[in-house]
Order: structure tokens, then sequence, then C-alpha cells
């Protein structure tokens, strides 16, 4: 295995750190927190090892990230998987530097330990775990604060960050932000695409109706059509539009159409990552499961309503960065179970009802852009 950089030498100030993490778009819009906090202490850029096509548009434009490199599949047996070869070859080339894995798989040790990071060049989940109720920004700049054993010579040498906490109920002062870019580029794309669809001074509120987590549950359509309705009704001005991924287009046309009104529109098929993130830019506001363009919006400064699934709000809301978002579930806050594993058997999106969403929506809307805010609203749909 190569040996860490020497204390002192200037490898070990320009050795980029190593980030390892395998999830969807929300996932990495949250991991970016990690990635720079580990830049302001390092010097350097995080070079990144993740999973599918999204990690390098999420990350693109941020001063916090260098490389990404995407790994097809960890679970195929590593002589069937020239993405896994690949990989450690990577490594190989890269040297020892300071890398984090937020993962357990045995699988991913395996392939770090196999392209030259051993366990003491490695700070990993099992080394530092997550709190049951931790929220994962807060998680990721206490990781961020932890260092490599086999680098601890540098602690000295890297300054500290605050410390920082994330309240269930609302963002502590200080707290870690993600960070998305938009350039100028798309934002003149978006605009040019919006004047072609004749949408141009309408005020435009997104409902993103599908998540690709299937588990979560869906909201039944029926739902959907009510809340599009209201906000019609409220803003007779605006269009409503439907976003989503190419192949969820087929569906959601299909729910457009139950809708009645031509100025329920779709999008999703014309809508690549990076010209839905120029979108959240300009939008009026956006309705959403909780789900990977939520934390986009929320980011952005999109006045944002999530309406809440399986997943424990309190370990990823959203994190509001100039805009108020809303998290709307069936049950108070005071009847919440105490552990993920409870919310997770107890709670469901079907159980939300329509007139709390539409009354986030009208919350988040009238405060519109600047400042943050996070709160919750509730009621059931059975009552």
């Amino acid at each position: 295995m190569p040996s860490p950089p020497a204390a002192g030498s200037a490898a070990a100030h320009l050795a980029r750190p190593l980030v390892v993490r395998f999830g969807a778009i929300g996932d990495m819009i949250l991991l970016s927190v990690l990635l720079r906090e580990l830049h302001r202490r390092w010097g350097a850029p995080c070079d990144v090892v993740a999973s599918g096509g999204a990690p390098r548009q999420v990350f693109a434009g941020l001063p916090c990230a260098g490389d990404v490199f995407t790994l097809p599949s960890r679970r195929m047996p590593y002589w069937l998987s020239a993405g896994q070869r690949r990989l450690v070859a990577w490594l190989r080339r890269r040297g020892a530097t300071p890398t984090w894995a937020v993962e357990n798989m045995d699988k991913v040790t395996w392939l770090l330990e196999r392209g030259g990071l051993g366990s003491g060049c490695v700070l990993s989940m099992s080394d530092l775990p997550r709190g049951d109720l931790e929220h994962a920004a807060a998680y990721h700049a206490r990781l961020a604060a932890a260092v490599p054993a086999a680098f601890e010579a540098f602690r000295g040498e890297v300054s500290e960050p605050p410390a920082v906490r994330l309240d269930p109920g609302a963002p502590a002062a200080g707290a870690p932000v993600p960070l998305l870019v938009v350039t100028e580029e798309e934002r003149r794309d978006v605009a040019g695409w919006i004047e072609a669809r004749g949408w141009r001074g309408r005020p435009l509120v997104l409902l993103q109706t599908r998540s690709r987590r299937r588990r979560r549950g869906r909201w039944p359509e029926e739902h959907w059509r009510a809340v599009a309705g209201a906000v019609l009704e409220r803003l007779p001005e605006a269009r409503v539009v439907l976003i989503g991924a190419p192949d969820e287009e087929r569906e959601i046309a299909g729910l457009a159409a139950t809708c009645g009104d031509e100025r329920v529109q779709v999008a999703a098929g014309d809508l690549p990552l990076r010209r839905l993130f120029a979108l959240l830019t300009v939008a009026h506001s956006c309705v959403s499961l909780d789900t990977g363009p939520a934390h986009a919006a929320s980011v952005l400064g999109c006045p944002l309503t999530v309406l809440v699934g399986m997943a424990d709000p309190r370990r990823n809301h959203p994190v509001p960065c100039g805009a108020a978002v809303r998290m709307v579930t069936s049950v108070e806050e005071p009847g919440w179970p105490d552990s993920r594993a409870g919310w997770e058997a107890w709670h469901k999106v079907e159980d939300v009802a329509v007139e709390p969403v539409v009354a986030a929506w009208q919350e988040t809307a009238a405060a519109g852009r600047g400042g943050g805010s996070l709160g919750y609203l509730w009621g059931s749909a059975s009552g």
C-alpha cells in the first residue's frame, strides 16, 4: 500500500481528500456539506466516488468538488466488473490520501483496500456512526471534523470547523448548508426554454409527483389534481408545471390530461437535471414528494412544500437556503415515534391530506424568496 504523505511535505498539502458515497440526487446534494467542509479544512477540492449519472451534474461548478468517478455496480463480482477494476486502477494512480467513506458495505472497504487505501487512510461510518435521528447535513459536518488515523499528524495543520448542530424543528444559526451552482449560461437556456413554451411572465408552480424510491409510497393522483386546482384557483395566471424524469413522462402526461385544464403543463422529458436546477432559480414555488428535486429546490431558494412519506424528516429534510420549506406529515410532531425505525414502520405518504399541503404551499408562496425557514404542517387523509 502506498504510504501517506509525510507530515509537512508538499504532497500532504496538495493531496485531494477522497469521498465515497453511493446515493441518489438528494444524497449527493446533502453530501456537498462534507465536500465544502473538507475543502475548507484541507485546502484542496475533494475527489468523489459515486454511482449513476447525477453526481457530476450535482457537483458541476462547485469549487469543493474535483474529479468524480462513477461506478456502475459495486455488487457485481470484481472480475466480472470492468468498472470496479477501473476504479481500483484509478485509486492506485491517485495514491493514499485522506478518505471519507459514507458507506458501511464490506465490498466498498475491499475495493478501497485493493486500490491502496488501507483502513488507516479511510474514515467510514463504522468508525463514526450516524445518530439515529441525526440530520445528514449535521452528520457530514461532524465527519469533516474527524481525521483518518494515518493522517492524524496533519490535524494541527487544518482549520477546525465551528461546532454545528441541526435541530429537527429548524436549522440552527450557522448550521451547515448544501451547495448547488447554476451558471449564467444555464439561466439563459432556461429563460429561452420558458419563452418557447409561452410561459414568459407567468408564475410557474412546479409539482414533483413521482419518486424513484417507490417503496416510500405514492400520493393518490386525485390529491395531486386537487392541489393543482387549488393553486390555479388562487393564482389563475399561473402555470402548474409537472416535472419528472423522461421515463416518467407518460404517467405524468396522464395525470395532466385528467386535470382538464390547459394551464396544467407537462415538462417531464424536457428537463435534464441542469435545466431543472436553472428552472428552480426562477420558479414561483414547488410542491414535491420527498425526493431529489425537493432538495435542489430548497438549496436554490425556491419556496418549497414537501410531502413526507416513509423517510424520517428529522434525518433528511431539505435544508432551507433562501426560501421557506414546509414539511407536511399525516400526524403532528408531538406524536412522532422516537426512532427512525418507528417512523418507517408507521408513517405513509398516502395518509397525508390535501388541505395541509395547500396551506403549506400558500405559506411558502406568501413568504416568497429571501430568508428561509423550516416548519411542519400536518393533516391525515383519513380524518
